[in-house]
């Protein structure tokens, strides 16, 4: 935490980027932020379901009041980050000041898994848009 209290000393906001798995830990960290010390989160290619009882569908999103951006690629196959169930977590994020939603279109050539760097959810050649996509919602806010 004390890049997050020294870039706080600068007055300069802090964001958490978590992707896939990752977004767990980021709306995990969100909800535990008692001290208001993050200015957003982004979720990419998020883990809505892992399991019946984990993954970012089944935590207290509602409970966020940060801005967020659900970002995701259109083609991702991976069975967790299904781009459907994006609706199904923006109608939980009630609470949140401001919900952007960045789906990413480009890219080509996917190889291995479904849910591993070289397929959709790694956005695999759509580096550029997904981080522009990125970088403009935190500028936003």
């Amino acid at each position: 935490m004390q890049v997050v209290e020294f870039a706080k000393e600068l007055k300069k906001p802090v964001w958490l980027i978590g992707t896939s798995l990752g977004a767990i830990s980021a709306v995990n960290t969100a909800l535990i932020d008692k001290r208001a010390v993050l200015s957003g989160i982004v979720l990419s290619s998020m883990t809505f379901r892992a399991n019946k009882n984990s993954g970012v569908l089944s935590m207290d999103v509602e409970k966020l009041t940060i801005p967020i951006l659900i970002s995701g690629h259109e083609k991702d196959e991976c069975p967790g980050s299904n781009p459907k169930l994006i609706d199904e977590l923006k109608a939980k994020l009630t609470s949140s000041k401001k919900v952007g939603v960045a789906m990413i279109s480009s890219g080509n050539s996917p190889t291995g898994k479904p849910c591993g760097p070289n397929h959709w959810h790694g956005y695999i050649n759509a580096e550029a848009e997904a981080v522009r996509s990125i970088a403009d919602f935190i500028r936003s806010n």
